[in-house]
């Protein structure tokens, strides 16, 4: 380097250039409950997170009718914004209600929820991840009653379980 005047430095300036590999996006995908009314609107709570930003927050819906297994696709959009939310306001958490009662479901019919998040990347096209699919069927309220006494069956069991081994442990050999 060499300025105006034709004087260069002592020593010549030296560095290093780290660069950091752009790590891919992250999301998952809870609900409460998996059995759900065709008029319901259950809760879907998602997190997303990346190393850097987050651009873009899709929902998919793939609906099967019942016994003839025709689908439907359905794509909603949970964030997309001019500004991406970046790291320092990462992980991005929310809670979607997703109403059920425009989308034409009856008894019998499973709607598969999947959540896709794109990161951030300037200009260029972002990479995407899915959640895991979520599976809700389609019931009516005794449909919502029996999956409701099968987990309190099911929690009786396991608390009976771990009340004898309990009543296991110290006792003579």
């Amino acid at each position: 380097m060499t300025d105006e005047d034709g004087l260069q430095l002592e020593q010549t300036v030296q560095g290093y250039i780290r660069i950091k590999a752009d790590q891919r996006p992250r999301i998952t995908a809870e609900v409460v409950t998996r059995f759900v009314l065709p008029s319901a609107t259950p809760l879907i709570e998602y997190r997303a997170s990346d190393d850097f930003g987050v651009a873009k927050v899709l929902l998919h819906l793939q609906s099967a009718r019942g016994e003839n297994a025709s689908v439907e696709d359905k794509t909603l959009t949970l964030l997309d914004s001019k500004e991406p939310v970046l790291r320092n306001r990462l992980p991005l958490k929310g809670v979607y209600p997703l109403k059920l009662a425009g989308l034409g479901l009856a008894k019998g019919d499973q709607l598969k929820v999947t959540l896709e998040v794109i990161d951030f990347r300037g200009p260029a096209t972002g990479l995407s991840a899915l959640s895991e699919p979520l599976t809700l069927q389609v019931t009516d309220e005794s449909g919502i009653l029996a999956a409701i006494s099968e987990s309190d069956e099911r929690s009786a069991r396991q608390l009976d379980a771990i009340i004898q081994r309990q009543l296991g442990i110290g006792g003579s050999k």
